[in-house]
């Protein structure tokens, strides 16, 4: 709606006109084409989530900074799900800080898993707020 679209404005800091430009790039994107969004807990919600996909489909989890606010047990309770997901899986996530592994600050570091492939590793530093992105290794 408009007036969630205006919120979500007013949650980007006025000094960073880029950030704007991006948000209403994706507001448009949304309203040309909706999503399909579930509402609750993604940590209960991800069995469900996961179990509803085609049988052999790559299913990608996504997230960029929602685990930082996650109490470590229900963070432990996430990495518990994803290890006992059904194959292939992909997971691309910033790290929490006791996680990292460059001990550089000023970024998330991004780490990548393509289960059974894979596991968990760095990829790439990013800005907080997705301004620039450097790739790892």
């Amino acid at each position: 709606t408009r007036e969630v679209a205006l919120l979500l404005r007013c949650c980007v800091w006025a000094d960073q006109p880029h950030r704007l430009e991006r948000l209403d790039g994706a507001i448009e994107a949304v309203r040309v084409d909706p999503p399909t969004l579930d509402r609750g807990d993604y940590v209960e919600l991800l069995p469900s989530v996961l179990a509803d996909r085609r049988d052999g489909a790559l299913l990608v989890v996504f997230q960029t900074a929602s685990t930082g606010w996650l109490p470590r047990e229900r963070y432990e309770e996430l990495r518990r799900r994803l290890d006992e997901a059904d194959r292939p899986l992909a997971w691309i996530s910033s790290r929490r800080r006791e996680e990292m592994e460059t001990g550089l600050e000023g970024g998330f570091e991004l780490e990548l898993a393509l289960w059974p492939e894979r596991g968990a590793r760095l990829v790439a530093r990013l800005g907080f707020h997705g301004q620039w992105l450097e790739w790892w290794g």
